[in-house]
């Protein structure tokens, strides 16, 4: 995984030859298992959409679903990574974003609170937002 990393690390071409090659080593990769391997094929995969070439061929060749799969990981990098890539893969693709849409399970992940680092992004913006709040009351209320 390191040296396809690399070379997709490259730009352009590199990221070329492997979208070429075959993608379901690195899709399997996603379900291995082994935490390090996952980290390594979610990490593979964003560096690859970050090149709006591949967007499409990654889609159809699954990493849409490994990515979403990837959000129940109880490792927080590999959240992180599946979040990104599928934040480089879903904007301006409506076929990508329908089929997100489509999954119940990668609504309930996304969304329902089974994905923990969303819980524990949104609780520190909530209690930050009340607080400004509260200041923003406290301050009008002395004029």
């Amino acid at each position: 995984m390191a040296a396809l990393t690399a070379a997709a690390q490259g730009g352009p071409e590199g990221v070329r030859a492997i979208i070429e090659a075959r993608l379901e080593p690195v899709i399997g990769a996603c379900t291995s298992g082994d935490s390090r391997v996952c980290e390594a094929a979610a990490d593979l995969l964003c560096q690859l959409a970050s090149e709006e070439d591949s967007r499409a061929a990654l889609s159809m060749a699954g990493a849409i679903a490994a990515l979403v799969a990837l959000l129940t990981s109880t490792d927080a990098e590999i959240q992180i990574r599946a979040l990104m890539g599928l934040g480089m893969l879903l904007p301006g693709s409506p076929a990508n974003q329908k089929a997100v849409a489509q999954d119940r399970v990668a609504i309930k992940r996304l969304m329902v609170g089974e994905y923990t680092l969303i819980k524990h992004a949104i609780s520190p913006m909530h209690t930050f937002a009340h607080r400004s709040s509260c200041r923003a009351r406290t301050l009008t209320s002395r004029r």
